[in-house]
């Protein structure tokens, strides 16, 4: 037995308690503050992808192509049925590019490739308005995915402005991106293309709790229904989305 010399010595158990509470909130504090996509942000993040896969592409109408956060299918072999005037991109940039493009078919638009990251919502409405002399009808997509938030953001702000989305012959438009091509005015795409959703995830993490992980990932799936009720969207593409790892 402890000696009562020593016992007063030690500290309360409600103190200890208090202690135990306030360092979890300060690490909670912590980490939001650095890294808030653990919360809200990124539900849909995109990892670092290293290898673009080559896809032969087929007649049919739909086929299933799997790939790892290391691997993006991008179609190279096969003719497309309408092509930009400018090659795409053979990697993709951290962050969304924004170039002016001419298609013969549709005229003049913008190619939006890359990464959909942090403030590029905001990019792109800065350029829309140093654009708009240019007469631009449509928005080409060829994305490996990023920010659902930011996603939806330049969605909303394509359909205020009227525009089409499409995608050219070898593009790809995967994870957050449906959600840019679904908010066109008219939605166009080349059978030489590719659309793919997942389910969304979180970074893993030893001190937040996994209740908001949860809470923010179900949030982010209401804006994603919303999203696509108000863009005249079917909202069966959930279907597809939670049933794909």
């Amino acid at each position: 037995m402890l000696s009562k010399k020593l016992i007063q010595y030690l500290p309360k158990a409600n103190s200890i308690f208090k202690c135990i509470i306030i360092f979890q909130i300060i690490s909670l504090f912590l980490i939001v503050l650095g890294n808030n996509s653990l919360i809200s942000n990124r539900p849909f993040q995109t990892k670092t992808r290293i290898n673009l896969i080559d896809v032969e592409s087929t007649k049919t109408d739909t086929q299933v192509i799997k790939f790892s956060d290391q691997e993006v299918p991008v179609i190279r072999k096969s003719p497309g049925d309408f092509q930009l005037e400018t090659n795409l991109p053979d990697n993709f940039s951290s962050k969304l590019i924004f170039k002016v493009i001419k298609i013969k078919e549709f005229g003049m638009g913008i190619l939006m490739s890359g990464d959909i990251s942090d403030g590029d919502a905001k990019r792109f409405r800065q350029n829309l308005k140093e654009w708009s002399q240019n007469d631009i009808k449509f928005i080409a997509l060829h994305s490996p995915g990023g920010i659902i938030e930011e996603a939806l953001e330049i969605g909303k702000e394509i359909r205020s402005q009227n525009l089409n989305t499409l995608m050219p012959a070898f593009s790809i438009c995967l994870s957050a991106c449906p959600y840019i091509f679904a908010s066109g005015v008219s939605r166009i795409k080349g059978s030489r293309s590719l659309i793919g959703v997942h389910q969304s995830y979180y970074e893993e993490n030893l001190v937040l709790p996994l209740f908001f992980a949860v809470e923010s990932i179900q949030k982010t799936q209401a804006e994603i229904f919303k999203h696509l009720r108000e863009m005249g969207t079917s909202t069966d593409l959930i279907e597809f989305v939670l049933d794909t790892p």
